[in-house]
């Protein structure tokens, strides 16, 4: 017995788990038809930006509601893109083909009126939603003619909007004439799906639909019009066409086939009364075509720098490449910058009978560069390479993106003559610009030749008489015998009050940096201006901030956090860390966000005007959001000059207080609400002058001049605790 209840139990679990694996299966399978259709439209190449305009239609032929970078895969080259956005565009040129039918018995003119039905159609140009210049029509009619039951083009397609009165007015909508013969409706249908893939093959056409008026189909029998009827659906949603369907049958007999159409294509069945207005009946379908314009952009950087076409694929997520029908290119040319040499000097050198060479052996070599493909900001810029005939000469590491200064060592020219010099620059892409080659004039004078078999005469001149002391006193002083004296005591004087000045210059570093220290001290001391000033001391870091983008020469740097309150942006009068210069163009604002310590927990505050994201989420305005370790802050918008940061928590920063079994940790920093305990040993400053050019003083520091400030190990400055009950201690400390 037991065994058999085992038994079962093992079937139990085997069921379960094939359950859950073709559930899951099953999802998987559905979010990979989740978009049935991606069209690309254009590609448009700004180097090295590249942006690929798509259109998306869901499984039931439809642009969808919601669009997430993770539903695609983006290939250039055939080399996948790892990093891209997408955003929502403007929409896109469309086609909308109006087809009739005029079988026997299939237009229902005498139900709604000729004149009803023409201003119907004519809403279309004269509610505006269709843009002349832009969009595309085309009026058909399936008619029997000439005992000929066939498609008519009445008008080819067209963007002015105006030929469609003068083709309405070409079809009769007459349905009581009996030598009318009847339609194979569905057959006139598919004529209209070929023309207009072809018109949208064509042109730019992003978006593609079909009208179709029509009273009854007349064959086949309606069991075989529903199965032709799913067939025209799918068809339609194969290549992207929505069938909007206006039956035009009061009574609303045999709507099935027409309903399953609309549906399987993703269009719209209408089947207005006599009493409704035909117009705002017809104005639903135009509204929901309008609907269904939306496109969206896919942006990324290209990953190649050789100029060249670029096949851009996009595709659903997990889809093979060779999969892929949503292809685009765009040819692409990085063309190089100019580089001109603007400095052509003429040197001449005159060495003398030893060889010493008595003019100048240096002479500068300016260039000047413009024109890259996209604008360069200091650091883009990674070498610049003074070449002289054919080697290279001198090489300057991520020089002024716009002027290159060389020095050109002449001394290594012994012969008169000229000399080729090039200048060459390259970017951050890798891509290379030249000058052209330009000569350099060398003059050299020839040596003073001497007789060798002749001695050089020489005379020694007379000894000059040693000079005479006169006793000095106070009758035959003057102004020639004081003036060593003098300049002795004016350079002692000097001296004694540098010293002065520089141990008064110690003692206010000592409190007053080290104040600073506490109340802005959440910026380490950085050698690039654009990060702020420094910390004023080793402090207790409390977390670091790593940049994962932004700036290109301060990828990877890494900020660490003193204060209890960091604020971050570019304006250096508000900011502690400060991401570019203030007057760059950039994405973040003077004052972005803020980073708060509140005993061990950390809170982030936006307070900009492009925004800010904490892991892809976007924060809300001046509403602090809980900050953790491994947290990534999005400044901005990476496309626009913003930057990406990883915040984590230093260990260090915390003491567990074991003596007293507690297992909460705390900072060792101090709050406001706490009795002040040792400060941090203070690490070497760097003494400058005082900048005046801002509200308050801020010293400045030079990275090879440094002198130590000694503070009392357990004593923190009264000046650095703020008092809890004055309101306005933060603009103190500010």
């Amino acid at each position: 017995m037991k065994r058999r209840l085992r038994t079962r139990w093992y079937l139990v679990v085997l069921v379960l788990t094939l359950t859950t694996l073709f559930i899951g299966g099953s999802s998987q399978q559905a979010f990979g038809q989740a978009l049935l259709n991606i069209s690309v439209i254009d590609v448009e190449a700004g180097f090295p930006e590249i942006r690929t305009n798509i259109r998306l239609l869901d499984e039931n032929n439809r642009v969808p509601t919601t669009v997430d970078p993770s539903m695609f895969d983006v290939y250039e080259n055939g080399q996948r893109i790892e990093e891209f956005e997408i955003v929502e565009s403007q929409d896109v040129p469309k086609l909308v083909a109006l087809h009739v039918e005029s079988g026997l018995f299939s237009t229902a003119g005498r139900d709604y009126g000729v004149s009803e039905i023409r201003s119907s159609f004519g809403s279309l140009v004269s509610g505006g939603y269709f843009a002349t210049g832009t969009d595309t029509l085309i009026l058909t009619e399936r008619i029997f003619v000439d005992n000929k039951d066939q498609t008519v083009v009445v008008i080819e397609p067209t963007s002015t909007g105006n030929e469609l009165p003068v083709g309405l007015g070409k079809i009769s909508f007459d349905v009581i004439n009996s030598d009318q013969g009847r339609t194979e409706g569905f057959k006139g249908l598919r004529d209209v799906l070929d023309l207009v893939d072809d018109t949208a093959a064509a042109g730019n056409i992003g978006q593609s639909a079909l009208i179709y008026f029509v009273h009854n189909i007349n064959w086949p029998v309606q069991t075989q019009q529903i199965q032709l009827a799913r067939e025209i659906g799918a068809l339609a949603r194969d290549r992207g066409v929505q069938i909007y369907v206006v039956h035009a049958n009061p009574k609303g007999e045999f709507p099935d086939p027409f309903e399953l159409m609309a549906e399987e294509s993703g269009g719209l069945y209408l089947n207005p009364s006599k009493d409704d207005n035909l117009i705002d009946r017809f104005e639903e379908i135009y509204l929901d075509l309008n609907s269904q314009s939306q496109t969206y952009t896919i942006r990324f950087d290209s990953q190649l720098v050789e100029p060249g076409i670029r096949e851009i694929a996009v595709l659903p997520a997990g889809v093979p490449l060779d999969q892929a029908q949503a292809i685009g290119s765009v040819e692409v040319n990085p063309d190089p910058a100019t580089v001109v040499i603007e400095s052509r000097p003429r040197v001449e050198r005159v060495p003398n009978a030893t060889g010493t060479v008595l003019e100048p052996n240096f002479t500068p070599v300016l260039a000047r560069v413009d024109g890259w493909p996209y604008p360069l900001k200091p650091g883009d810029l990674l070498s610049a390479e003074l070449i002289v005939d054919g080697f290279v000469e001198e090489t300057i590491d991520n020089p002024d993106p716009t002027t290159l200064q060389f020095t050109l060592n002449v001394s290594q020219f012994d012969n008169p003559g000229s000399t080729e010099v090039q200048v060459r620059a390259t970017d951050n892409f890798g891509i290379s610009a030249t000058s052209d080659r330009t000569q350099f004039i060398i003059d050299v004078s020839p040596l003073i030749e001497t007789a060798v078999d002749e001695e050089p005469l020489v005379v020694d001149p007379e000894p000059e008489p040693a000079p005479v002391s006169a006793p000095v006193s106070a009758g035959n002083l003057n102004i020639a015998t004081l003036l060593p004296w003098i300049l002795t005591a004016i350079m002692f004087l000097a001296l004694v009050a540098g010293g002065i000045y520089f141990y008064r210059k110690i003692a206010e570093l000592g409190s007053g940096v080290a104040r600073d220290a506490y109340s802005r001290g959440g910026v380490r001391e950085w050698t690039k201006t654009i990060l702020g000033g420094s910390t004023g001391g080793k402090a207790t870091v409390f977390a670091t901030l790593k940049v994962l983008k932004g700036p290109s020469d301060l990828i990877s740097e890494v900020v660490e956090i003193y204060s209890n309150n960091t604020t971050i942006g570019r304006d250096p009068a508000q900011c502690d860390i400060l991401l570019y210069e203030q007057d760059t163009a950039c994405s973040i604002s003077g004052l972005h966000c803020t980073i708060q310590n509140d005993l061990g927990q950390f809170f982030i505050t936006d307070s900009s005007n492009n925004g800010t994201k904490l892991n892809s989420n976007i924060l809300m305005r001046d509403v602090p959001v809980e900050l953790n370790h491994g947290d990534e802050i999005l400044l901005g918008d990476l496309f626009r000059r913003g930057a990406l940061l990883r915040f984590e928590i230093v260990d260090a920063a915390w003491s567990a207080e074991e003596d007293s079994g507690s297992q909460m940790k705390a900072p060792v920093m101090p709050t406001f609400n706490q009795e002040v305990k040792a400060q941090p040993e203070v690490k070497p400053q760097v003494l400058a002058e005082p900048v005046q050019d801002r509200d308050k003083t801020v010293l400045e520091f030079a990275d090879d001049e440094t002198e130590n400030i000694d503070l009392p190990p357990n004593v923190l400055p009264s000046e650095m605790i703020p008092d809890i009950d004055d309101d306005d201690w933060q603009n103190k400390l500010a």
